[in-house]
């Protein structure tokens, strides 16, 4: 195993925060719940409301008329 104090200065990390990172990493996600609600939008998608992201644009053609009389 490489003593951590090697590994840290190879990495350029501080200690401080190599041990903030791992105890971040155990702490449990407080977001997981909006996480899931978010996959589960994206996997099922509701075909009855189209997404205007999702839409073709329609193609508007401007037409000028001219008048003939007045040249």
């Amino acid at each position: 195993m490489h003593p951590l104090k090697g590994l840290l200065e190879l990495a350029k990390l501080p200690r401080s925060t190599f041990y903030y990172r791992q105890k971040a990493a155990a702490r449990p996600d407080r977001h997981a719940m909006l996480k899931e609600a978010i996959k589960t939008i994206f996997d099922n998608p509701e075909p009855s409301t189209p997404s205007k992201a999702w839409t073709k644009p329609s193609r508007t053609t401007s037409t000028t008329t001219t008048n003939a009389a007045s040249n």
